[in-house]
Formats: C-alpha cells, sequence, structure tokens
C-alpha cells in the first residue's frame, strides 16, 4: 500500500508544469518536505522561494491552463506565489490520495468516494460538472482526486456502495 506521502508523490507526473524532469523531482520533494514538517503558505513560499532561485523560470502547460484562469502565474503576484500555491495543490492531491487509500487499506466499507464541490457561486463550471461524480476506490488516481486545479475547494467523500 503506498500509505506514505513519498510513494504517492513518487507516482505524480506534475504534467501541469513544463519544466524538466529534476525540476519536477525538485517540487515533489519540496511538496513531501511539507507533508512531513508543516502545510502552510508560509512555508510554501520558503520552499518555493528556493526552487525559484534554482529554476528561474516555470510555465503551466496549456492543459493546465485551460482548466482554471488560476493555473497561471499572471494570476498571482509573482512566480514564487505561483508555486507556492501549486506545492499546496500537491499537497492537498497527496492527502486526499493517501486518505482514500488508507481507508481503502484498513477495511473501510466504501466501495467508492464522491466528488463534492463547494457548491456555490465560486465554483468553476469544469469543478461544477464533476460534483457528485461516484469513482470505486481502486481507481483512485492523480487525475481524478481533488484538487482539480489550484484554488479548488473540491473534497471527496467515502460512499458505502454505489447507488441502485
Amino acid at each position: 500500500m503506498k500509505d506514505h506521502y513519498h510513494d504517492i508523490l513518487q507516482g505524480f507526473t506534475v504534467e501541469e508544469l513544463c519544466v524538466d524532469d529534476k525540476a519536477k523531482q525538485a517540487i515533489k520533494a519540496c511538496a513531501e518536505l511539507m507533508l512531513n514538517t508543516s502545510v502552510d503558505f508560509a512555508t510554501a513560499t520558503s520552499l518555493a522561494t528556493l526552487l525559484m532561485a534554482h529554476l528561474k523560470h516555470i510555465e503551466p502547460s496549456e492543459a493546465f491552463v485551460e482548466v482554471c484562469e488560476e493555473n497561471t502565474p499572471r494570476y498571482y503576484s509573482g512566480e514564487v506565489t505561483y508555486v507556492a500555491f501549486f506545492l499546496l495543490y500537491l499537497c492537498e492531491k497527496a492527502r486526499m490520495l493517501n486518505n482514500i487509500l488508507y481507508e481503502k487499506h484498513f477495511g473501510c466499507q466504501a466501495a467508492c468516494f464522491l466528488l463534492k464541490c463547494a457548491d456555490d457561486l465560486d465554483v468553476c463550471d469544469k469543478c461544477g460538472e464533476k460534483a457528485g461524480r461516484q469513482i470505486p476506490i481502486d481507481q483512485a488516481s492523480y487525475d481524478n482526486v481533488p484538487p482539480f486545479h489550484l484554488g479548488c475547494r473540491c473534497r471527496t467523500h467515502m460512499a458505502q456502495r454505489y447507488p441502485a
């Protein structure tokens, strides 16, 4: 069972960013450090500052930008802030996947998990379309576990069984 954040993060492709594999590993290492110490904006900003000192520039993929306008550096005050939010995004995705895998491993009776969005006026169209979708626990993956974009407020809820 992948119940350790290192294993989970190594499984993340991080295709949202157009950077080389070495940079992706550095980003995943920073997210792991946060998950094992403190997942907060101050820590994320400090690590993002260190990352940007070495990476110089970071560019999101076109597919990631299309999901939500918040997925671009220009939406933020600078690239360091953007990378900080990306680290928080990765941490939350790793936590969600870890929680699902934990439930599965320790005999949870749930057959699937439900995607739940904030259900208010600030929910983006893409997340609104996913609300209520049921996904079998065995199919939990990087692509179908929230958050789906930076600033995403979607969550998962375990479901005992599929509806009739």
